[in-house]
Formats: C-alpha cells, sequence, structure tokens
C-alpha cells in the first residue's frame, strides 16, 4: 500500500519525533546505587581541571558516605565510561564533549548568560540508552558548588559551621531533577581578622580545613587568612591555610584592620626614615600610633612592595582587605586636613594594587566610618576610589543600613555584610525574618545596581549556628529563600526525616523567642554585677516583658528537642544544639532572677532575696554540670593542644576571652572553666556584699536619679565591688591553668551530657512558674483622651540634665531637640512626672532620629517609679537604635503597669528621662501619659 506523498512526509516527521523522544527524555530515572552496589560511573570532561577533579572526589565520597558503594571517577574517553548505562557528568562546556553537545542541542543551558559566573545546573535526562545526571557549571567553581548543591537538596546531606551530617540509604535513584542557580552577588567573602583572636589560635589543620570547606559549600568565593606576622594563628601555617583556600577554588583576602604595610608603629622604621611624613592616630584612647602619610613616597614604595610580595608567594587575583585607619582617630587636624588625608589613602592604596597585582581588588568595610566621619568627609573618600578595583562592604547592614545614608555610595562597587556576632555574643539571639527581609530589600532594590557583594563578617566564629547558615545562603540569592522552607530544609538536613517533625517543633519555638524581634539574652553573669543598664546583657523593661512572654516557646523547644534522644544518639550537632538550648534556657531565667534578686534587696525583703540567691546559684551550678561534659565549651583541650608554645596560655586568656587588659569581659562566653572559677565566684561575692548590706539596712539610695538605684547601694554610685571582682579576676589571669583550675572527674557531673541537660530542664519547668508573663489587672490596652500629664516641648524649661553629659535639649518651632554632642558620651534630660499609674498608666511618645554623625546612634527613654512599698527604682524602659528606623517618626504607646510589674506592683511614675548616646540627635513632637 502506497501512501500520498504529502501523507508520506507526516509519518516521516513523526517517527522523526519518536526517534528523537527514544534518544533523549528529561523524564530520566538515573540509578547511582542499588542495594549498596555501585551501578553508575562519574565521568569528567577531557579537559577537566583540578577543581573539577576535586568536585567529583567530593561528590564520589559523600555518595559512599550515604550508601557505602564507591563509584569510579573516570575521563571521556575511557572505555568503562564509554559503556555506562548510568553516568553522573561533571564539568562545563569548555571541557566535557558530551555536556557540549548537550548544550548545543539546547538540552543545557551553560552558557554566560545564563546561569551567569558561578551558578550552574543540575538535571537528569536520558539520551540514546543513557541515563545521565548532569552537573555543569560556568565556571570550575561552579562545578563544585553544583556537587555540594546536590548533595543537599537531592541527598539531604547537610553542611554546617559546626559539622556535618550524612543520611544512611543503601539505595540512591533520581528522577525529574532540573536545578538552575546562579549568585545573585557576584563576589562573596567569609572572615574578618576578629575571629584570628577570639575563635581560631588552638585550631589544628582539620578544623581550618572545615571551615574553608564550609565556606565552599556554601558558594563563597573569597576568604581572609591570617597573615604570617599574626601571634594568634597558633598551630597552623597561615600559608598553608592560604594554599587551600586557592586549592578549592577561592580568591584569599590577605591584610585587614591595622595588620598591613603602613604600620609604622616601630621606632626603627621612623629612625631609618626620619624625613618621611608620618600620622599620628590613636585607637580609642590609646596611642599614638603611627603611619606612613598616604602623599609620602614611602607609602607608594611600601605598598608596591607588599603587594608585590603577595603575588610573587601566591599568584595574582587576590584581594586586599586594607580599611582606612579602623577605629582609628586623628587628633590635632583640621577638618580639611582630616579630609585630605583620607582621600589621599584612597587615591594611594588603590593605586599601589592596581600596579603589582591589576587582577586584585581593594575591599574594606565601612567599620571605619564609625570613628566617627561626617557624611561629607565619606563622599570624598569614597568618591576617590579607583571605579572598578575596589569594593565597599556596609558594615553590618542588618543594623547600620550606611549605604542608603551614604546614597549607595555614589555608584560605586559595594556590598552587604552581616555582622551580628561582637567578641562576646556567643548567646541564641537574631531576627530571622528581618533577616531575610533586609538582604531582600537590597537585592531587588533598583538603586542598589552597583550592589555585587555579601560579606560574613562575625567577630567570632561557629556560635549561633542557625543564624549564620540563614545567612549564608542569603548571600547567594535571597530571593529564593523562605523563613518556613529553611527551617524545615535545616531540620531535614541537621536531624534526619525521621526526626524532622520534633525538631522542626524545636526550631519553630527558636524562630518564636530568641530568633524573633525579641532576641536572646547574653548571661549577666558573664560580666562584673550589677550589670549597668545600658549593657548589652541587660535588656531594658519593655525586652525583659517580652521575653517573660516568649520564654515558654524556649522551653518547649528544649523539651521537643530531648524527645529525639534515642534517634539522635550519634548525632554530634545535636548534642551541641542541645547544650546551647539549655544554656539560653538557663541565662534567660538567670537574667530575669536576678531583677528580681536586686528588686528584693531594693524593697529590704530578706527571705525572697535569699530564695532569689540560691536560685541563681543553683541555676550556674546547671550550667557548669552541662558544660563539664561537654569538651567543645572547655578550656582544657585548648592549653593541652599549646602547651608547647611559648605563651600560648597567656594569649588563649587574654585574647581569645579578654581576661586582662582594656576590652576585659569583651569575650565572654560560656567556657566551663570560666562559669566555674571565673563567673561564679564573682557572681557569689556580690550577692554577698548585697546581703550584707541588706542585714545591716545599709541601703544608701541617693536622690539623684540618673544613675541606676542599685548603683547608689554600692557607695553611692562608686562600685566598692571592684576591688573583689579583681582578686577573683587576678587569681584567675595570673596562676597557671594547669596547677589550679583543672577539675577532676570526680567532680564532674556524673552522667551524659543528655542527662544533665535533661536534669537542667526538670529544673526550669519547676521555677518557670516564677517567671509568669507580665500583667496587671484592670490595666488597659488602649490610651484614651490626655488627662494625666504631657510635654509638647514647646518649652523645656522644666527638664533637667541628668548625670550623664556631652549635650543638649533645646526647643525648636515647638519640637524638642536632644542632641549628643561631646565624645561618645551618653546625655539624659529628665523631667519630674508625679503621676498616679492606676490613673494614667499608658506612655505615648512620638520622635524620629536626625542624621546621626556615625552609623550607630541609639535613644532609650528611662522612668523612676515607686512601687507600693514606696521603694523607688530606676529602668531603661525601652529603646531604639537608628537604622532600624532610617529616620523615620517613631510612634509607641507603652502600659507601664503591665512593663513594670514584672519587677514590683507599680504606683507611681516619678520622672521620665530621655537620653540620646553616640553623636545622636533626636527631634521629639510630644510625649505623654494618658488613661
Amino acid at each position: 500500500m502506497f501512501l500520498p506523498i504529502k501523507m508520506v512526509s507526516k509519518a516521516s516527521s513523526i517517527l522523526t519525533m519518536i526517534v528523537m523522544m527514544a534518544s533523549f527524555s528529561s523524564h530520566a530515572q538515573t540509578l547511582l546505587v542499588q542495594h549498596g552496589k555501585p551501578v553508575a560511573v562519574i565521568v569528567l570532561g577531557a579537559k577537566n581541571g583540578p577543581i573539577e577533579r576535586h568536585a567529583a572526589g567530593e561528590l564520589a565520597g559523600y555518595i559512599e558516605k550515604i550508601s557505602g558503594a564507591k563509584l569510579e571517577i573516570k575521563s571521556e574517553g575511557d572505555a568503562v565510561a564509554e559503556n555506562a548505562r548510568n553516568v553522573i557528568l561533571l564539568g562545563q562546556f569548555e571541557t566535557g564533549n558530551q555536556i557540549r553537545k548537550f548544550c548545543e542541542r539546547k538540552l543545557l543551558a551553560l552558557t554566560p548568560e545564563h546561569p551567569d559566573s558561578d551558578g550552574f545546573v543540575v538535571k537528569t535526562l536520558a539520551s540514546d540508552g543513557v541515563h545521565y545526571l548532569v552537573i555543569g557549571g560556568f565556571n570550575e567553581r561552579g562545578t563544585l558548588y553544583g556537587v555540594y548543591h546536590f548533595l543537599e537538596e537531592c541527598l539531604d546531606v547537610g553542611f554546617f559551621w559546626d559539622g556535618e551530617h550524612v543520611p544512611k540509604r543503601d539505595e540512591i535513584i533520581l528522577k525529574d531533577v532540573d536545578l538552575i542557580e546562579a549568585p545573585r552577588f557576584k563576589l562573596r567573602q567569609h572572615l574578618q581578622e576578629c575571629p584570628f583572636i577570639y575563635s581560631t589560635p588552638c585550631w589544628r589543620w582539620g578544623d581550618w580545613k572545615h571551615e574553608i570547606d564550609w565556606a565552599v559549600k556554601k558558594r563563597f568565593n573569597a576568604m581572609k587568612t591570617p597573615d604570617k606576622s599574626s601571634h594568634t594563628c597558633l598551630l597552623v601555617s597561615p600559608k598553608n591555610i592560604t594554599e587551600y583556600i586557592k586549592k578549592v577554588g577561592m580568591k584569599p583576602v590577605f591584610w585587614g584592620g591595622n595588620k598591613r604595610f603602613d604600620w609604622a608603629n616601630d621606632k626603627k622604621i621612623r629612625e631609618k626614615h626620619p624625613a618621611t611624613k608620618y600620622l599620628e592616630l590613636w585607637w580609642w584612647s590609646e596611642g599614638p600610633y603611627y603611619f606612613i602619610h598616604p602623599k609620602d613616597p614611602l607609602f607608594a614604595e611600601l605598598g608596591r612592595q607588599a603587594v608585590r610580595d603577595i603575588v610573587k608567594t601566591h599568584g595574582p587575583g587576590n584581594l586586599y582587605c586594607v580599611p582606612p585607619y579602623d577605629e582609628m582617630n586623628a587628633r590635632n587636624l583640621s577638618p580639611e586636613e582630616l579630609k585630605s588625608y583620607r582621600a589621599d589613602f584612597a587615591q594611594a592604596m588603590g593605586a599601589c594594587v592596581k600596579a603589582e597585582d591589576p587582577q586584585g581588588r581593594w575591599v574594606f568595610w565601612t567599620w571605619p566610618f564609625l570613628h566617627p566621619w561626617t557624611n561629607e568627609e565619606v563622599k570624598t573618600f569614597v568618591t576617590a576610589l579607583p571605579s572598578d578595583g575596589a569594593c565597599i562592604f556596609d558594615a553590618d547592614t542588618g543594623r547600620i543600613p550606611s549605604y542608603k545614608r551614604y546614597d549607595y555610595f555614589w555608584g560605586k562597587n559595594w556590598g552587604v555584610s552581616v555582622l551580628h556576632a561582637f567578641g562576646s555574643d556567643e548567646a541564641l539571639k537574631g531576627d530571622l525574618a528581618d533577616l531575610i527581609k533586609r538582604i531582600k530589600q537590597v537585592g531587588c532594590d533598583p538603586r542598589a545596581r552597583h550592589c555585587s557583594g555579601f560579606y560574613l563578617d562575625p567577630e567570632i566564629i561557629r556560635y549561633n549556628i542557625l543564624y549564620f547558615e540563614l545567612a549564608a545562603r542569603l548571600g547567594w540569592d535571597p530571593e529564593k529563600v523562605d523563613l518556613n522552607e529553611f527551617l524545615r530544609s535545616y531540620a531535614l538536613r541537621r536531624y534526619g526525616r525521621e526526626s524532622l517533625p520534633n525538631m522542626l517543633k524545636c526550631l519553630q519555638g527558636l524562630r518564636d523567642s530568641v530568633y524573633s524581634a525579641n532576641g536572646g539574652s547574653e548571661g549577666m553573669y558573664q560580666y562584673r554585677l550589677p550589670a549597668k543598664e545600658d549593657s548589652g546583657c541587660r535588656a531594658t523593661l519593655v525586652d525583659l516583658a517580652g521575653k517573660r512572654e516568649t520564654f515558654p516557646l524556649l522551653v518547649e523547644g528544649l523539651e521537643a528537642a530531648l524527645m529525639e534522644k534515642d534517634r539522635q544518639r550519634n548525632n554530634s550537632l545535636y548534642e551541641r544544639d542541645l547544650v546551647d538550648l539549655a544554656r539560653q534556657c538557663l541565662k534567660e531565667l538567670f537574667n530575669d532572677r536576678m531583677l528580681m534578686l536586686e528588686a528584693a534587696f531594693l524593697r529590704g525583703e530578706s527571705d525572697r532575696f535569699k530564695d532569689q540567691a540560691q536560685m541563681l546559684d543553683l541555676l550556674l551550678v546547671k550550667l557548669e554540670d552541662i558544660l563539664s561534659r561537654f569538651p567543645l565549651y572547655q578550656i582544657a583541650p585548648m592549653i593541652e593542644r599549646t602547651k608547647n608554645i611559648p605563651g600560648a596560655e597567656k594569649r588563649i586568656r587574654n585574647n581569645m576571652f579578654t581576661l586582662g587588659g582594656p576590652l576585659r569581659d569583651y569575650a565572654a562566653k560560656d567556657m566551663y572553666e570560666l562559669v566555674k572559677f571565673y563567673y561564679h565566684p564573682r557572681v557569689n561575692a556580690y550577692i554577698q556584699r548585697l546581703m550584707e548590706k541588706l542585714s545591716s539596712r545599709n541601703l544608701a539610695l541617693s536622690s539623684d536619679q540618673s544613675v541606676s538605684m542599685l548603683g547608689f547601694c554600692l557607695s553611692n554610685g562608686k562600685n566598692e565591688m571592684d576591688s573583689l571582682y579583681q582578686k577573683i579576676e587576678d587569681d584567675w589571669v595570673k596562676k597557671p591553668f594547669q596547677d589550679n583550675f583543672l577539675v577532676p572527674e570526680k567532680e564532674r557531673f556524673n552522667g551524659s551530657v543528655v542527662e544533665a541537660v535533661e536534669q537542667a530542664l526538670a529544673f526550669i519547668k519547676k521555677n518557670i512558674k516564677a517567671m509568669p508573663a507580665p500583667s496587671f489587672p484592670g490595666a488597659s490596652s488602649k490610651g484614651g483622651t490626655l488627662v494625666g500629664w504631657k510635654a509638647d516641648f514647646s518649652s523645656v524649661s522644666g527638664w533637667r540634665m541628668g548625670s550623664h553629659k556631652g549635650g543638649t535639649l533645646t526647643t525648636e518651632g515647638g519640637k524638642g531637640i536632644l542632641k549628643a554632642d561631646k565624645g561618645y558620651q551618653a546625655v539624659i534630660y529628665g523631667a519630674r512626672v508625679d503621676v498616679a499609674l492606676a490613673q494614667y498608666p499608658m506612655l505615648g511618645f512620638r520622635f524620629r532620629f536626625r542624621e546621626p554623625t556615625v552609623l550607630t546612634a541609639y535613644h532609650h527613654i528611662w522612668v523612676t517609679w515607686e512601687d507600693e512599698k514606696g521603694t523607688v527604682f530606676r529602668h531603661r524602659l525601652c529603646g531604639y537604635r537608628y537604622g532600624a528606623v532610617e529616620e523615620s517618626w517613631v510612634e509607641a504607646q507603652i502600659d507601664l503597669n503591665k512593663v513594670l510589674s514584672i519587677v514590683a506592683k507599680p504606683v507611681k511614675l516619678k520622672t521620665v528621662e530621655i537620653e540620646n548616646s553616640l553623636l545622636c540627635t533626636t527631634e521629639w513632637e510630644w510625649i505623654r501619659l494618658t488613661p
């Protein structure tokens, strides 16, 4: 039978289509492992490079960890590779023939346009009877990123800052995988220099390798490396660290802070070059430190030589982190001279890098602008930067969006950063939802088109794991990040599928408590007591009220986690999380009970004081029990590692934990020995002194309401505890660690970490009733008609300056202008109120920040009040930070009965005070009390 020509043509087309469908299918099932046996081969392109070979090794290694099956790694042209029916194809358009063929047939998109730069594709397909898993990158690094992404997204492998979790399965079968990823930020940098002091001195090579590998797995492409002059890198050669950073495809970042070529503080250098022009700069109150003036020829000579030496040792194309005089202030210079030498520095530094490493780049962050630069000085400096050879990282965009203040850096290349953790910030804290919001705002802001960088730059590392894992993900593509999905993925990869329901419940409890707007607290026991009202460990009363409401959610999270103790028996990540959850519960309860102890003291309630004192002691004992079974939070292993290094013990104490010098307690952390021999004795000494005063009824209160009430109970504002604390601290710092602070095994908790946490939880639940959510019968939730007290600032004659001086309160157009203008001191002005809170419990106000002269500015409201016993208290009621409000008006209303009742039953409000700090100006419309 013959068909008409047109029919034959149509049939031929159908036949051709059927043949094509047989030779290619996007709905392909690719077998990698069956019954624990390998059934696939990893194939690299014939022109594969070292990073692609590393990617293949990583993929094979993790598949073996998952299944026990060892996949062979071959190159195109190998007989085994040619005959395999299941193939994992790794590479790029330029390095692999098969990948290039797929691209030419439009089955893969690996072109410069899609995906861009470090992007990659992960895709299953079938062609000519062969089932493929293709992991292809636009460059070698992209291929490596694709491997790690595949392991996380398709095989549930968890790569975390503090370790890894690899699930077990004897079959790996893939179907319909089609992933495309490209970064929003082209430069993604990890680490600043502070961790080399506070976190890494005792690291072995395995610790460093994990940190570098983690950075690659989170798709960073640049990483700070300690320089060879750093005395804080005790056990590993900085050169080895740098070489491995390059080996895995990242760019090393050299220098940082003041560790750079132009620091001429060595008197011998100045004597050798007497004709050189130097700058005398101060670090806070210390100095002078000497720097070569950027216009002096020696600056260019030494600068170019320093860059040349790095290129000679490590090759070109590096990043050079040189902040402009970080945390340094120049004295005795006119405003014009200040502006001039900073602009000269911008030009000279850019020229040094361009001359010796044209492929390199100068990077720095805006932290120096805090100390303090005017907007005009910043603009002069930034506009002097090279257009294509520098990148400015906005210092901690999450809190201080300086890119808006500085007009998006006037068209220069810049990036966002996440600082979040300073030297002592090891508590669980941070607003996850707000972090996502802020990075997304930058990512989609049309004015941020020159924002091409992301910088993860905490001062301490491997704490607050959940927060920084989220930050790292946002550094790749913020638009794809959803908080709930992230938490589910995090729980799945960290704990496994079987534990997902309970561990997700745990993470949701964290999300709604310490990782919310309320945040988590540092432990007050880590600092000298009484803790200052404006210290980071002492929250405002409004914050404390919020913490009381969310504390049960934190406890429920710990309970949910403990339900998985049997399934997670061998998961070290789970054990770490239990310890961190329990630590945070104990911190929050300790801080709350300390507030109650101080209130009992001021009220003269001896029995209640003793109850709270016993509670505080037991909370620290429970913390010690947990830490005594958890080596990661112990100093003894660090000392043991470095015992043969001269001076190492002193460096560990004074640098890692800042136990000596002007930064004492800056790097406070929950380490077992610190809690047992340093923090706990200080707390005991404080409580004992208060007990002595309480017994003698020596409550020396002052009429001056400008300083915390408790401070006046201790020698009228002068802390008489200082000498006692000094002895405890000196004993710790000066005595040999090995001889005095090693705890015998029999004196530690007799049980496991999990058992110690369970006992702590039982203790917390038994006493959580002592921490009720604040409430006050009859308190109004809404304001009414103004009847009580009002200040509209048409006159400020009724306001007086407190002891925190350094500014003014004036009136301007019916508004109050509060200005702090003397160094970094705060200015406080207060007004007497004397209003009964039963009638007028609602405090309302409206203010806004005017442009401060530093990036960080704070405003607080203080209240002095009286309870039913006539006891007078003074507390920070609430606080605001410039950056979060971005100069918009803040209007708030606070139920004072509800908030103050967390301390005692409030009766009368005596004074209201407003405070500015850090060279800030606020503009007030009104502040008032209503029913």
